[in-house]
């Protein structure tokens, strides 16, 4: 059977787990594989890119948003990228940079983005930040995660679902099958980023 969507993933855990009690709790078992995705990949699929107009100290974040990857004044000449900050580091600077004018900094307050100098203009900026991944519902029924790595869904929930069953040996089975699949995007993506290594030749001496 196909796997490539949340009506196939529904019935996927129904056939492997043989249990009719068990359909009203599956949008739960999906919701805590993507939670804990959520928490643990950072990866490029799940990059997103836009572009904000930021007027004040404070300027709101994207709703799926859960860590930035750079950000970027693109109404500058040339484009200027902002250095991160804590918020306790922030708070120090602020003293430093009490006139408003073209941000140097950025920190994450929050929900918001926080920059510093605050804009003594509207500045257009450029955000690369990582996206939460995409809830399957019966609306939305694809992502990324189940477009191309269905093994991850497939295994996280059916963990959940002998866990709920109390069948242990099975729940720990399935945790095993998903850890490994999420390891392998996570080293995939690694290596993508890290391009191919040069190959080192042996240099041999009188020959």
């Amino acid at each position: 059977m196909s796997l490539s969507s949340y009506p196939d993933l529904r019935e996927s855990i129904q056939d492997w787990t043989q249990r009719e009690d068990i359909g009203q709790n599956i949008d739960a078992f999906i919701a805590l594989v993507e939670a804990d995705l959520n928490r643990r990949l950072r990866v490029k699929d799940m990059l997103t890119r836009d572009t904000f107009a930021a007027s004040s100290q404070y300027t709101a974040l994207p709703s799926d948003y859960l860590e930035m990857d750079r950000l970027t004044i693109t109404s500058t000449t040339p484009d200027k990228e902002l250095r991160f900050l804590t918020p306790q580091m922030m708070s120090g600077l602020r003293k430093e940079h009490s006139e408003s004018g073209e941000p140097i900094y950025y920190s994450i307050v929050e929900d918001n983005v926080e920059l510093l100098p605050s804009p003594a203009d509207s500045y257009t900026l450029e955000r690369l930040y990582f996206a939460r991944v995409a809830a399957l519902t019966a609306t939305n029924t694809t992502n990324w995660i189940i477009t191309n790595h269905p093994d991850i869904y497939l295994h996280g929930c059916l963990h959940h679902a002998y866990a709920w069953a109390m069948d242990e040996s099975r729940s720990q089975f399935h945790k095993a099958l998903y850890e490994d699949a999420v390891e392998k995007v996570r080293n995939t993506d690694r290596n993508a980023r890290a391009g191919q290594r040069p190959v080192m030749r042996t240099k041999t001496f009188g020959g």
